[in-house]
């Protein structure tokens, strides 16, 4: 598992591939603006198959389809998702 938030102060801004997305226009998720233009071009550069497990909301889900959308080589994007969790019913 990747954890985008702790890897952020490593990467190059000035290197990522605008996102063609209005961040506003996203579904609500924890995501910050930065953490959805690196899944964008995660998805845009991805070699092999993506797979997301648990998408909350769908935020980083429409990041990675945006990406995969625009790579020439097409990967397979797999989402698997086991349903809605309330915050109540969320534990870290």
């Amino acid at each position: 598992m990747v954890t985008i938030t702790p890897l952020i102060g490593k990467f190059d801004e000035s290197k990522l591939s605008p996102s063609p997305f209005v961040i506003d226009t996203l579904p609500n998720g924890w995501l910050l603006d930065l953490e959805c233009h690196i899944l964008y071009n995660v998805g845009l550069a991805a070699e092999g198959p993506i797979i997301e497990i648990g998408t909350w909301e769908g935020r980083s889900t429409c990041c990675l389809a945006y990406g995969k959308a625009n790579n020439p080589r097409r990967p397979i994007f797999d989402v698997f998702d086991f349903g809605d969790v309330g915050l109540e019913e969320f534990t870290l």
